[in-house]
């Protein structure tokens, strides 16, 4: 988690902040976001990795709101990654976006959940 950081995007709707979206930046600019993302072995680690430094950074910074966070399609394939997520304090609201970097052939492996 030393080599990368955050920028919150407040994502506005009529004149309101809906939301927060966390932006992945790295500290060394020499590097290329989409590849260092692209090379990550484990997805659903990383994935997790990311999530667990938003909700770090949300307690700090005392955002109130909604947060958005981009992870892998194949994140959602991991039982870890799914239990996870189920274990995040009912009052934290979190988007996940999936990322356009990573395809799941196989559909029926997805874990969605859907909280209403």
């Amino acid at each position: 988690m030393n080599d990368f950081y955050f920028n919150y995007q407040p994502i506005m709707y009529k004149g309101k902040t809906k939301y927060y979206e966390a932006l992945f930046r790295l500290y060394d600019k020499t590097l290329n976001i989409e590849r260092y993302i692209r090379n990550v072995k484990s997805k659903a680690e990383f994935d997790l990795k990311v999530i667990n430094q938003v909700l770090n950074d949300r307690s700090t910074i005392n955002y109130d709101i909604t947060l958005s966070v981009n992870i892998s399609i194949l994140s959602l394939e991991s039982e870890k990654f799914i239990r996870e997520l189920l274990a995040i304090p009912n009052n934290i609201t979190l988007i996940l976006e999936i990322t356009e970097y990573d395809k799941s052939n196989n559909l029926k492996k997805l874990n969605v959940i859907w909280i209403l």
